[in-house]
């Protein structure tokens, strides 16, 4: 995402910007400061549209946060050389060594014509691949500009002026292909996969089922009573991962996942073709081996299967879905 593309977009204006992606992040707004004298007398006034520009990556712990100072205006006693000043912070407190930052100096300080034809700023935030919360090596860092503008002198005791935060996730997850990232993780992701896909067409239509007509689906529940069926994007329901590979705890949730599947699945009439699809998916803690009765079984083609589950997989990949994250699906026409 670039500048224009950032304030092109309303939800950006917020205080609190906008998360695109789950690796874009952006936020435009103005930065106003008032000069005003003992007795109360506004001295003069300055202001500047702040656009920033944030992108993490699947592959490295580094973050690129990008600041654009555009319409710089100024009246009274400040000038085109008053002094803007600005200090860049990456952590969970002022001396957190864990989330490093770098990129020229800091603080940089210009005047405001020289920003007013370059006024693009940026930092990297790295942190070690070894450090942070539990196995997956969690570190979650807040990332923040601060301003403070000066009177052409220099001597004026200005405060410092923040420009918002926004939060983003580290992690070192062995079980994901790309063995480090960083992403804007209070985003939920949604997998999207539609109906006229050729390649997951079964899968798709199963889940579309499930979702619209969950007393059309098998098994039924042992007391008969209607299926809640979880993961609808369109409903704000959401499914959360599970990596067997995580704990005990986790390898026994999965395996009583596909225990019950197996057993949903024997009596189902199919052709020599077909296997059988599963929704939730057994790699989610809201799959069939819960207890309630809540999921549904269907045999399908078995590539469409096949490559139903190849997608799920890039999907955790791409998206940097770590074990206990939360997802929803869409099941589009």
């Amino acid at each position: 995402m670039d500048f224009n593309a950032c304030r092109a977009n309303p939800d950006a204006g917020a205080r609190e910007g906008k998360i695109v992606s789950r690796y874009d992040f952006c936020r435009y707004q103005t930065i106003y400061s008032i000069a005003v004298s003992s007795s109360g007398q506004t001295l003069g006034t300055i202001s500047f549209l702040q656009t920033e520009v944030t992108t993490g990556f699947n592959g490295a712990r580094e973050v690129l946060s990008s600041v654009e100072i555009t319409d710089i205006r100024y009246s009274g006693v400040y000038t085109a050389a008053s002094q803007i000043q600005t200090y860049r912070l990456a952590g969970t407190g002022a001396n957190d060594s864990e989330c490093a930052v770098s990129g020229g100096s800091n603080p940089y300080t210009a005047t405001a014509a020289q920003l007013q034809g370059n006024g693009f700023l940026g930092m990297n935030i790295t942190s070690p691949p070894t450090v942070g919360d539990g196995d997956d090596k969690i570190k979650v860092c807040n990332i923040q500009w601060f301003y403070k503008i000066f009177f052409p002198a220099g001597t004026y005791p200005a405060p410092w002026l923040s420009g918002g935060f926004s939060t983003v996730r580290f992690d070192s997850a062995s079980y994901l292909p790309s063995k480090q990232g960083v992403v804007f993780s209070e985003l939920t992701p949604t997998m999207t996969m539609s109906m006229s896909d050729m390649r997951v067409k079964g899968v798709a239509q199963h889940i579309n089922q499930a979702f619209t007509d969950p007393g059309s689906t098998l098994p039924v529940k042992p007391d008969n009573s209607l299926k809640v069926i979880p993961g609808n994007a369109q409903q704000g329901s959401t499914l959360s991962r599970l990596y067997p590979g995580a704990n005990p705890v986790a390898d026994q949730a999965y395996r009583d996942n596909r225990s019950v599947v197996n057993s949903a699945c024997a009596s189902l009439p199919h052709g020599p073709d077909e296997e059988c699809d599963e929704f939730p998916f057994a790699a989610t803690w809201e799959g069939a081996g819960v207890g309630k009765g809540n999921f549904s079984v269907k045999y399908i083609d078995k590539t469409e299967n096949s490559n139903g589950g190849f997608a799920l997989a890039n999907f955790y990949a791409s998206q940097r879905i770590l074990h206990n994250d939360k997802f929803s699906v869409l099941i589009t026409p």
